[in-house]
Formats: structure tokens, C-alpha cells, sequence
């Protein structure tokens, strides 16, 4: 299963009900990727030196996002909040983040944060 640029414009709320359905549609054996714009230590860093496009300056509840009024746009999860809504659906992380382009991580497979995810133990 393959979620692109599906979390990076989803609300919290929305964020959770995929990811209670991807845990519920998984097979055992299977595996979803998924892509986000993680905030990190790296990506904060990034972002306060001007090396990143993205911002992220405006706040929601649980997200940070980039254009006024328009939060879908570009959302942003801390890192540790990303992985507890993948915990608490009973999905697992099935090796390491592959970090993305948009925050100066070079090299990288992709502009956005790369998340492969399998059922949990």
C-alpha cells in the first residue's frame, strides 16, 4: 500500500482514521509506504538556517503548516507524533525513516520523508 503526499495534507483527525484503516486493510505480511514532512531536530535546524522552502511557522492542534488559512496545503508532524498515531493503530516502523529533500537531507530517495510501516508484534 502506498500513501504519496497523502499525510503531508491531512489534519490529525484524518491522519488517524488512515491510520486505523491501513492497520485494519494490512495483511499480516504486508507493508505500507508513506510519506510525510517529519519535525525533528535536523529539520528544525534546517529550517531556522533558511535551507528548506517549507516553514512550517503557523500552528494547529498537533501540526504545524505553512500557508495561512490553508493548512492542507502543507502539513507538518513532530516526529514523535507521526510514530505514536502509527503506534497506536498497531502499525510498526519495518526499518529506519529515509529523510527527505525538503529539509537538506542529501542524499535522499525522495523530497519527502519516507515511512515504511508493518503490523505490529
Amino acid at each position: 500500500m502506498f500513501l504519496t503526499s497523502v499525510f503531508t495534507h491531512m489534519l490529525p483527525p484524518e491522519v488517524r482514521h488512515y491510520m486505523d484503516e491501513i492497520r485494519r486493510v494490512l495483511k499480516p505480511t504486508g507493508r505500507s509506504l508513506m510519506t510525510f514532512f517529519l519535525l525533528n531536530p535536523a529539520s528544525r535546524a534546517a529550517i531556522e538556517a533558511g535551507r528548506t522552502k517549507r516553514k512550517f511557522a503557523h500552528e494547529g492542534e498537533g501540526y504545524r503548516y505553512d500557508i495561512p488559512g490553508k493548512p492542507e496545503a502543507a502539513v507538518a508532524y513532530r516526529e514523535e507524533d507521526a510514530l505514536s498515531l502509527m503506534e497506536a493503530a498497531g502499525l510498526a516502523l519495518d526499518g529506519p525513516i529515509h529523510y527527505g529533500r525538503w529539509a537538506g537531507h542529501q542524499p535522499a530517495a525522495a523530497g519527502q520523508d519516507v515511512v515504511v510501516v508493518k503490523p505490529a508484534a
